[in-house]
């Protein structure tokens, strides 16, 4: 769980929110009509 305890910088926020939600997208973006996802 992402918490104020263990969350104290933005790395922190990326690298627990990457353990907790790991298989979902973290980025949808298009380039040239073409769309990339980004997992983290």
């Amino acid at each position: 769980m992402i918490s104020l305890e263990n969350t104290k910088t933005i790395y922190d926020l990326i690298h627990n929110a990457g353990r907790e939600h790991g298989d979902r997208d973290f980025l949808r973006y298009e380039d040239n009509e073409i769309l990339y996802d980004v997992t983290y």
